[in-house]
């Protein structure tokens, strides 16, 4: 059983330092939106991507490690397990228990400082992107084009003021 846990403990830390380089990556983008590195941008992506498979790679093992277990233990649960629920019905010494409960603690912020992060990032890019449509729809003198923000569409028009004029 010590084995187990000591294995759970493994998977949570490698899960930790994964999520750990994601906020890193995150913050990176950031740095990319701000600064318009497209080209650092687009690698970031990838390098997202590529966080986020192993991510899922690791909660497959811990969740075959527990079923495992559960078969092997004769737990029967009929609702699908989560990380709080697997932890629960671990049986493992106190000590290395609350120290997989510090790690489930210390994932769960990450996830949620990589969530406030994402959000941002996205405000960023929603905005240069309506400063962009801006951009075009004076060039071009839109006045009747339809709007968009975060919110969906809006109704308001642009007047027109425009700096090229094209005429057929």
């Amino acid at each position: 059983m010590e084995k187990f846990a000591s294995d759970v403990k493994n998977l949570l830390e490698q899960e930790l330092f994964l999520f750990k380089s994601l906020k890193k990556v995150f913050q990176k983008e950031q740095h990319c939106i701000v600064n318009i590195d497209i080209d650092s941008l687009w690698h970031t992506i990838k390098e997202k991507k590529d966080l986020g498979l192993k991510i899922r790679e690791l909660k497959e093992q811990l969740l075959s490690l527990f079923e495992e277990e559960s078969v092997v233990s004769g737990v029967n649960r009929e609702e699908p397990l989560n990380l709080s629920g697997m932890i629960e019905i671990m049986s493992a010494p106190g000590e290395l228990k609350s120290e997989i409960s510090g790690l489930k603690t210390l994932i769960v912020g990450e996830m949620e400082e990589i969530k406030a992060l994402a959000e941002v990032n996205s405000n960023h890019v929603n905005s240069y992107l309506l400063v962009v449509d801006d951009v075009f729809s004076t060039i071009m003198d839109v006045t009747e084009k339809s709007r968009y923000d975060t919110a969906g569409p809006y109704s308001g028009v642009k007047k027109g003021n425009c700096l090229i004029r094209q005429e057929v």
